[in-house]
């Protein structure tokens, strides 16, 4: 069983049990009265990486949690789905580009092997694929094999892994996309569509779980571990070990990759930046730190070095961290 309260949006200092925060009571943020929380909300959400246009979409829903956002018209093929098909699978086999005929193209190499899916009638297909090391990618043809595109991953700057996926636009009298594939690599699946928006290429919903997350680190209190404000800095020199242990006492875990991952996204979201120093500001860049030192701000956003400088051009930037 667990009580809970919320805070007042322009005062974490204060309980929202009045709108004019001057009639709010005071919240205790030092443990006596539990743990400083943030409530994150289930929601939906998908992503899209367009890596040859070199464009990551995030895409974000409110439906409730027993009802998924509508999922787009589109074919979806599994590796073994291929497999089935007339001539969709050619092993031992890689893709050349750059050579006029499909015939011409294919190359011997035990490592590869070479998918074929027919496109006839789709505008936009979506498919693995692996780095263009040596030319090597993959075509569109016609229905006389002649190649009418070629798709290679460039492999100046490369942050494409074999098996990572691409987004292209079938061009006219395509029937057949041929691509290379690398045998070790894990194979997502082919997605091919209709529709001109590049979101409607990721056709699966992913549900994130509502969960409480600390507003701030963890600090002693008495022999547990709290969310809190203790007029000092948070707990440091303990292992993580110590930390998930003491943690689990209390049913609690500490905060993992898929929650930061969460927090990020969203701030990308809202502020259309990654550089989140930047954009609310460096912090003190050390442990010692004292925590709640935003808590008067309430769920208003602090600002970075170029916004506060407009507002007052005496003060220096604490970023350090680049």
């Amino acid at each position: 069983e667990m009580t809970y309260f919320p805070l007042h949006d322009e005062s974490s200092n204060f309980y929202a049990d009045a709108e004019d925060m001057n009639d709010c009571t005071v919240a205790k943020l030092d443990g006596s009265e539990g743990d400083w929380m943030m409530y994150e909300p289930f929601y939906w959400s998908k992503g899209i990486n367009d890596y040859l246009n070199n464009k990551k979409y995030a895409c974000y829903s409110s439906y409730p949690e027993d009802e998924m956002p509508p999922i787009p018209d589109a074919t979806v093929l599994t590796l073994d789905a291929i497999k089935e098909t007339q001539g969709g699978w050619l092993g031992e086999r890689k893709i050349m580009s750059g050579k006029p005929t499909l015939m011409e193209s294919y190359t011997t190499d035990k490592a590869y092997s070479v998918c074929k899916v027919d496109v006839s009638g789709y505008r936009r297909v979506r498919f693995p694929s692996v780095p263009g090391t040596g030319l090597i990618g993959s075509v569109f043809a016609d229905a006389e094999g002649n190649i009418l595109k070629s798709i290679v991953v460039p492999t100046i700057g490369l942050k494409f892994e074999a098996g990572m996926y691409l987004i292209a636009d079938v061009p006219e009298r395509a029937t057949a996309l041929h691509f290379s594939i690398l045998n070790t690599a894990e194979f997502d699946c082919v997605v091919l569509s209709n529709s001109d928006k590049i979101e409607d290429m990721e056709p699966d919903w992913v549900a994130n779980e509502e969960h409480l997350c600390a507003v701030v680190g963890s600090s002693v209190v008495g022999s547990k571990l709290r969310a809190c404000i203790t007029g000092a800095s948070t707990t440091a020199s303990m292992t993580w070990t110590d930390f998930h242990y003491y943690s689990q006492q209390r049913g609690m875990q500490q905060i993992d990759a898929l929650m930061h991952s969460r927090i990020a996204n969203l701030s990308y979201a809202k502020y259309g930046r990654r550089d989140m120093q930047e954009q609310c500001g460096a912090g003190q860049h050390n442990n010692n730190r004292t925590t709640g030192g935003t808590a008067d701000h309430g769920m208003t956003d602090t600002i970075g070095y170029d916004e506060a400088y407009v507002i007052n051009n005496k003060i220096t930037n604490s970023l350090i961290d680049g």
